[in-house]
């Protein structure tokens, strides 16, 4: 052995990995939720933006389809 030589505990870099694994999770949770998000939203524009006669056909108002998708029949009664 030579001088410069010290011996390593593997369990001293255990924390350093899964802090490492944790933040990766994280990460793609993080995407994961940003993407549903992103879809949701584009699901929601897109009912938004349905031509009148489909709506009329479908038997539904404007004023349901902007509290289904956007929740603004909450807001519209108080005024806000």
């Amino acid at each position: 052995m030579s001088k410069t030589s010290f011996k390593i505990d593997p369990s001293a870099f255990l924390p350093v990995v899964r802090n490492t694994a944790s933040f990766a999770y994280a990460a793609q949770f993080a995407e994961r939720i940003r993407d549903r998000r992103q879809i949701s939203h584009a699901r929601r524009r897109a009912l938004h933006e349905m031509p009148d006669h489909i709506v009329k056909d479908i038997g539904v108002t404007r004023f349901e389809i902007d509290h289904l998708c956007f929740g603004r029949a909450r807001n519209w009664r108080t005024g806000a």
